[in-house]
């Protein structure tokens, strides 16, 4: 009996991680009246009226647009008319996640978009003047999901404080709250040193899943996040390949919540012909707050080689060198075994993307020309002023830049346009040389083997 217990102690140790963020979370429908809610996930929404005694708000129910997607939350939302508290209860000295969710819809009087209104968690700047329309549409969604890592706090409650502007006022449709493990220790500044990152606050820019489909809520490793595909994001795709194996990853119990399995078991990498992969860079790009510090964590997980020095690669960040050597199976130890390297960066204020570029090194001559990534996450950093409020978007084209080309490009000469032709022509038969290649190479990579030459 002494046997089966230290079993059953084993395997409940192993699988507890995946519960970490679920056993205490606080979910609350704002607005819920009376009764509690279950969403798609199977989770339990609670009314929000306990956790606030405003009583200048409004709350109130109502049916989605079935023409648009609807976010996995209660159909309810809660309006503030006035400045309003949330005193919600959290762990001393732990860190916690947090979600603000927003669905804005037309409700009676109140049109979203004259909402203004800031958010703040004690003394931390979450939101300024925001209106979560103008971001949707900008996002081209129909709902948005705020979340924030929360540092370590020294004490037993979180006040959530929203207050209108002017002549406005605000609303929200859900908020989550929950203990996690603190994730975050030591980042290198690019083209510096470390600095330590454990005491700062977090909101999640973009997380993505390279190479796979977007990873669900509640397919993620206990912390219920979520991981985008990466295609939005991938701009110059020519040569990369979209690696899919499903294999056995080697993740450590402690491990676990940094990211799912599912993200080690898909990635992009570049074509091991020497010529191609030289060529070009595996690059994303991402718009962002300018004059602000970002946190940048890059997952790897080699499935293909085995040994350090058969493919080494630098890692840019706008343009700058921040990884000189990158050998993931030296970092990781093995083939199949995770690993994650953190960096920040700071942008001035005309700066307003950030690009994370990927080239194979020469330096220490690596058997094969490859480089690889299978996830990202881009984390803003508060500011000096103990912020993380950015401002409303007016726009939405976040290649903008990429794609626009000027009309007077093409007002050339009869011939120029023969010019052009014969090089059009030229760059076709090389472009279908490439493809032919990763084809090629892909097919090779279909049972997690290396390309031979």
């Amino acid at each position: 009996m002494h046997t089966i217990i230290l079993v059953c102690l084993y395997f409940l140790s192993y699988f507890f991680p995946l519960l970490y963020g679920l056993s205490d979370s606080l979910l609350l429908g704002c607005g819920l009246i009376d009764s509690d809610a279950i969403d798609s996930y199977g989770r339990k929404w609670s009314p929000d009226s306990t956790y606030t005694n405003s009583s200048t708000t409004i709350g109130a129910t109502f049916s989605y647009d079935p023409s648009l997607e609807s976010p996995n939350t209660p159909h309810s939302i809660r309006f503030f008319t006035s400045e309003t508290i949330y005193e919600l209860p959290i762990k001393p000295d732990k860190r916690h996640m947090f979600r603000l969710h927003f669905y804005p819809i037309p409700y009676g009087n109140f049109d979203p978009e004259k909402s203004f209104f800031s958010v703040s968690a004690n003394h931390l700047v979450l939101l300024k003047n925001f209106n979560p329309s103008f971001t949707c549409r900008a996002l081209s969604k129909s709902y948005i999901i705020q979340e924030y890592s929360l540092a370590p706090l020294q004490t037993h409650s979180l006040s959530i404080i929203f207050t209108p502007s002017a002549g406005s006022f605000a609303f929200v449709n859900a908020m989550e709250l929950f203990q996690m493990p603190d994730l975050y220790e030591s980042a290198t500044i690019t083209g510096s040193s470390d600095v330590v990152v454990k005491e700062n606050h977090f909101q999640t820019m973009f997380r993505l899943n390279v190479g796979g489909r977007t990873i669900p809520p509640p397919d993620d490793s206990g912390l219920t996040r979520e991981w985008t595909a990466d295609t939005e994001f991938l701009t110059g795709s020519l040569g990369t390949l979209k690696n899919d194996i499903p294999t056995k990853i080697r993740i450590k119990r402690y491990q676990k919540f940094i990211a799912p399995r599912e993200l080690y078991a898909s990635s992009r990498s570049m074509s091991n012909y020497k010529r191609i992969a030289l060529a070009f860079n595996l690059t994303w790009v991402f718009q962002v707050d300018p004059k602000s510090s970002y946190l940048i964590r890059l997952h790897f997980c080699d499935l293909f080689y085995r040994k350090p020095n058969e493919i080494v690669f630098q890692i840019y960040l706008n343009g700058k060198v921040a990884e000189p050597e990158a050998d993931v199976i030296a970092w990781s130890g093995g083939k199949d075994v995770p690993t994650y390297r953190d960096y920040l960066i700071y942008l001035s204020e005309l700066d307003q993307k950030i690009s994370v570029a990927l080239h194979p090194s020469s330096q220490s001559k690596p058997e094969y020309m490859d480089a690889l990534l299978n996830g990202l996450e881009l984390l803003k950093v508060t500011d000096s002023n103990g912020s993380l409020a950015s401002l409303n978007p007016l726009r939405n084209n976040i290649h903008e830049e990429e794609e626009a080309v000027p009309d007077t490009k093409f007002k050339k000469s009869k011939t120029n346009y023969i010019t052009w032709g014969a090089c059009l022509g030229a760059a076709a038969i090389g472009i279908v040389t490439v493809v032919c290649v990763i084809v090629y190479q892909q097919k090779k990579r279909v049972n997690g083997t290396k390309p031979d030459y």
